[in-house]
């Protein structure tokens, strides 16, 4: 009997012990991180609170969504849940992969470890990224106090997230971990870094943090290093009775570009009755995202997805905007807003793809779009496209026919605001189509028709915005899924941004829901051109 009660109790301890921790996965592309969260006592949802990434070690790796824990986990608990107040993400690396993008090689008995060969990511290091991004743009995170670290493995993944995203982290440590010294240069001004090793470790030799140390000492880093003198490899057990690493961590904040801008952005959308949000890229540097984590219906949005994968499908084929297409009567279905229904009620005609493009994207034609998606063979092909462009947080599943027939169809056709801003970009800058064609995509979105007009509706007059606007019906109980707008908007100054604006699930008005996409505009173009 006592035995049973020892085992309850040892098993009541154990559950005490994670019971701050919850299962959790992010996935993308198909592919599915597991990973495990903390948020700190008496959490409150309203509050924007600190950030903290845990990368585990090799011997961690696994699909359980509960080895990652083993070491450091009171550490998290006893700092971020009490003390520092701070929401902890501790993914799990799978069995046979890496953080970092490295190879170790021993020779001799001594250990090396070969970074740079290639900088694509491992596949945990190319989720993690976005999992981080999604949280950090989540409006639950404070952004200026984003913090990373990790043990061996995830030590060596902690100072290759640094160089991947030098932009967010505030504060770093790695225990006796590794990194590719060329790296350094990209965020040692803009990163504290605290490095731990033991001086006898025989897993990864000592000479890698020294090394490390130095250089960043050289690069003008806020720099830390502690060595633990006859230390082996498990010198994260004396890095975590290190009193002052959590307050260490804490005392580090980042400036965030953009600020003012987004705090009026923030008060814009603050109480409506909607799910707003926002994504725009500034001169093809600098980003500010606002409720990126959601999944926003893209209505006609995403006519302008389309029009890229026709233009990339008739450069592929040799083909030109005068190719023609027969359009039956049948393909002009009547409920269904249609400006080329109505201006060939009869059907039986041809038709260039020019033209048509102009009706989707100027007019946004619903009967158009969806002769496209035909002519391509479905939607399928559009989303196979865009995914070749690098976008994964993004689905194009469904017509507009398709969408008609029931509610809850739209949510198929979703994208972050970051992504479909950054579709923008591609477009914008990465020559994805001939001249002729990209042209011929700008001219029809410059002229799309006044009346879906949003972004564009509050800038000066002559300002140029190619955009696409997206508008859904309200169902029974006054919902209105989406009302939205994306553009490439320029500035007198010769630069350049590009904003998606997605307001979701609104009980607003359509004046309100308008009024939102026109306020953020004008705030916008007004803080860039002050």
């Amino acid at each position: 009997m006592k035995k049973i009660l020892l085992s309850l109790l040892l098993l009541f301890c154990c559950q005490l012990g994670f019971a701050q921790f919850k299962n959790a996965s992010f996935m993308v592309n198909g592919q599915t991180l597991p990973y495990q969260i903390m948020f700190p006592e008496n959490y409150d949802e309203s509050k924007q609170y600190p950030l903290l990434i845990f990368l585990h070690g090799a011997g961690e790796r696994g699909n359980d969504n509960q080895k990652q824990l083993t070491h450091g986990k009171q550490f998290l608990i006893d700092n971020f849940y009490i003390g520092n107040q701070a929401i902890v993400i501790a993914p799990q690396c799978p069995e046979n992969s890496y953080w970092a993008n490295v190879k170790r090689h021993q020779i001799d008995n001594k250990t090396t470890f070969a970074f740079g060969a290639t900088d694509t990511p491992t596949f945990p290091m190319q989720t993690l990224v976005s999992l981080v991004q999604d949280w950090v743009s989540s409006g639950k995170v404070d952004a200026e106090r984003v913090y990373v670290g990790g043990l061996s493995m995830g030590g060596m993944g902690t100072l290759e997230l640094l160089w991947r995203m030098p932009d967010t982290f505030a504060a770093a440590f790695a225990i006796c971990g590794a990194t590719d010294l060329n790296k350094l240069s990209s965020y040692a001004r803009n990163t504290a870094v605290w490095l731990f090793h033991g001086d006898d470790d025989s897993v990864v030799p000592v000479e890698n943090s020294r090394s490390a140390y130095k250089k960043l000492k050289e690069l003008g880093c806020d720099a830390e290093y502690t060595e633990y003198k006859g230390v082996n490899h498990g010198s994260w057990i004396n890095a975590f009775q290190e009193k002052e690493l959590a307050p260490w961590l804490f005392k580090h904040k980042k400036s965030i570009p953009n600020k003012e801008l987004r705090d009026r952005i923030s008060k814009i959308v603050e109480n409506k009755k909607a799910t707003v949000g926002v994504g725009l890229i500034i001169n093809g540097k600098d980003t500010l995202l606002i409720n990126n984590d959601h999944r926003y219906p893209t209505q006609s949005v995403y006519k302008f997805h389309l029009s890229l994968a026709v233009l990339d499908y008739l450069d592929k084929n040799k083909l030109s905007l005068d190719h023609q297409l027969f359009i039956k009567k049948s393909d002009l279905l009547p409920e269904t807003y249609s400006p080329l229904r109505d201006d060939y009620p009869n059907g039986n005609f041809k038709m260039s793809i020019g033209e048509l493009i102009k009706y989707t994207v100027a007019k946004s034609d619903n009967n158009g779009c969806d002769i496209l998606f035909r002519f391509l063979g479905g939607p399928a092909k559009v989303d196979d496209y865009v995914r070749g462009l690098g976008l994964t947080n993004f689905s194009i599943a469904t017509t507009e026919e398709t969408m008609h027939t029931n509610w809850d169809v739209q949510y198929r056709n979703w994208s972050t605001p970051y992504t479909a801003a950054k579709l923008l970009e591609i477009y914008k800058t990465k020559e994805i189509l001939p001249a002729k064609f990209h042209d011929f995509l700008w001219s029809a979105m410059i002229g799309q028709t006044a009346a879906f007009n949003k972004i564009k509706a509050s800038l000066p007059v002559g300002t140029v915005a190619a955009h696409k606007s997206g508008l859904s019906f309200r169902n029974k109980d006054g919902v209105r899924a989406a009302d939205n707008d994306i553009a490439i908007v320029q500035l007198p100054d010769g630069r350049y941004y590009s904003l998606a604006v997605f307001v979701s699930d609104s009980r607003e008005d359509d004046a309100t829901n308008v009024g939102i996409i026109t306020e953020i505009s004008k705030v916008v173009y007004d803080y860039l051109t002050k």
